[in-house]
């Protein structure tokens, strides 16, 4: 395309009547998405992500099916990955060849080849132009995106990423914090597995940017990135606001990177390598939701109560069953909080209903949980978060209904 070509302006409007043609424009867009009314018509619910568009008149070279080509100044309207729609002054047959400058957030000029799919009449002679891109986009470089947008953004990339091997119904969304990147793409599949959205990021900079621009559930933290420590990105996510679960993951098993792991702000730690099943457990132990691809509760062995037996306590029982999910929740948040003062509450209750309802391994749990949460001062420590970790567990054997006997 030659760059001093002088782009022709069919519409020459000024800045108001140009605002007013695009919502005119849009206008007629609702009323004719609320014509199909349909549910089965999947053209009434595109796929990806479609955004309005602000900015300048953007150059469109266009070569007509006779081979003779001209570069065009039109209004941009929206932007999706495979696409985009611009208003024109004349009309084009779907086919035309059209190579698009686009401009990015950073002032870049992009270059991209289109194939045009519909012209639709406005008025007069200014009609809209869908284009269908050659190749993808990533729209974050051109658009500056809502959080909720940008989740359905990564969604998307995720999808077209694992050839149709991703959950369906996503649960939540993780920001995979390391330098390699062949640990990223494995680390993002087995989140897929779960029905987790993955977002990479290779270093503190692109973490940041990560977390300012979108809602994370959880974030993997490599602890050595080249010259950059996992600790001090924790600490600059968490002075920055977030307060997700974050996961260490480090070769050295040692307590002592553990603990400083959770010192700078992790509620977690996965020594490398690991496996999907080490991942998912570690995630389980933050996360309030019931991951993809497995249910683990399955694979625990039930705590029966000894007063099983006991017509008059039965009711009791199931009523101390039936408010543990609450006491799981309000253990999790704790531990996330690195709440000391209410670890220790729920290990004092749990300790005495333990005994009180028939779960001896309850109390013997709790008592040593206990004993570890009210040695730490600022923060918890391997020790204490071990012993959080098996008291969750002991509390989902309880909740496990076991299967009724045949007594025929």
């Amino acid at each position: 395309m030659a760059q001093d070509e002088t782009a022709i302006d069919r519409l020459r409007m000024s800045d108001s009547d140009r605002r007013k043609l695009l919502d005119l424009i849009e206008r007629k867009a609702i009323i004719e998405a609320a014509k199909q009314t349909n549910p089965s018509d999947k053209n009434s619910d595109r796929r990806s992500i479609r955004v309005r568009v602000d900015m300048p008149n953007i150059h469109v070279d266009i070569t007509q099916p006779s081979g003779s080509h001209a570069k065009f100044s039109v209004i941009p309207r929206n932007l999706s990955a495979g696409g985009m729609s611009f208003v024109h002054g004349q009309y084009l047959h779907q086919g035309t060849r059209c190579s698009i400058t686009l401009p990015t957030l950073d002032g870049e000029q992009i270059y991209l080849n289109a194939n045009a799919i519909l012209c639709r009449h406005i008025t007069g002679v200014i009609h809209e132009i869908g284009v269908q891109f050659d190749e993808t986009i990533d729209l974050r470089m051109f658009c500056k995106l809502t959080p909720e947008q940008s989740k359905r953004v990564r969604a998307e990339q995720a999808a077209s990423n694992t050839s149709g091997d991703m959950t369906t119904d996503t649960l939540g969304e993780a920001l995979i914090v390391d330098d390699f990147e062949m640990d990223r793409n494995l680390i993002g599949m087995w989140l897929q597995h779960l029905g987790l959205i993955p977002s990479m990021a290779g270093n503190k900079s692109e973490a940041i940017d990560a977390i300012e621009e979108a809602e994370f559930d959880v974030v993997l933290m490599d602890m050595w990135l080249g010259k950059e420590s996992g600790c001090d990105i924790t600490k600059e996510l968490r002075s920055r606001g977030f307060k997700g679960p974050i996961i260490a993951s480090s070769a050295e098993e040692d307590e002592a990177m553990k603990n400083k792991a959770y010192e700078a702000g992790c509620n977690g730690y996965l020594v490398k390598p690991f496996n999907e099943a080490k991942l998912r457990a570690a995630l389980e132990e933050v996360l309030p939701i019931q991951l993809a691809g497995g249910d683990s509760e399955k694979e625990l062995e039930p705590i029966v109560s000894e007063f099983a037996e006991d017509t008059a306590m039965a009711p009791l029982i199931a009523s101390f069953i039936q408010g543990l999910e609450d006491t799981t929740n309000r253990l999790q948040k704790a531990k996330l909080d690195q709440d000391i003062s209410a670890l220790e509450t729920i290990c004092r209750t749990m300790k005495g209903a333990g005994t009180s309802y028939g779960f001896e391994p309850l109390t013997d749990v709790a008592v040593l949980a206990l004993e570890a949460v009210s040695a730490e001062e600022d923060h918890l420590t391997e020790k204490a978060m071990a012993s959080i970790r098996e008291l969750n567990d002991i509390l989902k054997r309880i909740q496990i209904v076991a299967p009724a006997t045949d007594l025929a």
